[in-house]
């Protein structure tokens, strides 16, 4: 079983997930999706190589909120242990690979070649893009090109997350990707009284787990799942 990163996550999903999931978070906007994307990847470091896949941010954003959580990954930068692939093109480094999500073709070709040049490498990935690559495109489009990167990550030894935002996107298009992907865990908010209740569920996962909502809290070590 693959760690998630999250003690209390591993127990509901009896052990973590399989080997080589592709995982699909949604949620509303907010940052929970991607700090519990940072804790899957950040406890992959010492079995293997990360790559997080964004738009609109510099690197040292991302570094920053990493260390947000109590994650630094300052060292797993310098010693090639993780890897930026940045959509809106404007990022330097030895560790970074440009494309622009306005080309949907240069995506791909910057997965191809991170995959093929990390061939025998266990890999770990978030990828931060479909919400914007949705609205920028047709789903049909963002459908086809989910298959092509879900088959290409299929052939290599990779676990991989997606993200997306739901609320902003039409219902039909989020539960045909949905069908892509091995799991899909359910974030949400909901109201009590004058308080906020976070929530996350494991929505689909072929193992027979608890599909009944948690309550979750974000601290300053990550997420964590009330049990």
């Amino acid at each position: 079983m693959l760690k998630t990163g999250i003690n209390s996550l591993d127990k509901i999903m009896g052990g973590g997930f399989p080997e080589k999931p592709n995982i699909l978070i949604t949620g509303p906007p907010g940052n929970e999706k991607e700090i519990l994307g940072f804790q899957f990847l950040y406890s992959g470091l010492e079995e293997g190589i990360c790559f997080y896949a964004f738009y609109e941010q510099t690197t040292a954003q991302v570094e920053e909120q990493f260390k947000n959580y109590g994650m630094d990954v300052s060292d797993a930068v310098k010693n090639k242990k993780i890897y930026w692939i940045d959509a809106s093109n404007n990022s330097k480094g030895d560790n970074v690979i440009n494309c622009d999500l306005k080309n949907l073709l240069t995506i791909s070709l910057a997965f191809d070649q991170f995959l093929k040049t990390h061939s025998k490498e266990k890999i770990r990935g978030v990828i931060n893009i479909l919400s914007l690559a949705l609205m920028l495109n047709e789903p049909v489009i963002i459908y086809k090109l989910v298959i092509q990167l879900v088959e290409m990550f299929n052939r290599y030894n990779v676990s991989t997350i997606f993200l997306i935002e739901t609320g902003m996107h039409d219902p039909k298009a989020v539960a045909a990707l949905e069908t892509l992907c091995d799991i899909v865990i359910e974030m949400k908010s909901v109201e009590k009284g004058l308080e906020i209740e976070n929530l996350l569920r494991i929505k689909k996962m072929a193992k027979i787990v608890s599909k009944n909502f948690y309550k979750y809290e974000v601290t300053e070590k990550g997420i964590e799942i009330k049990l």
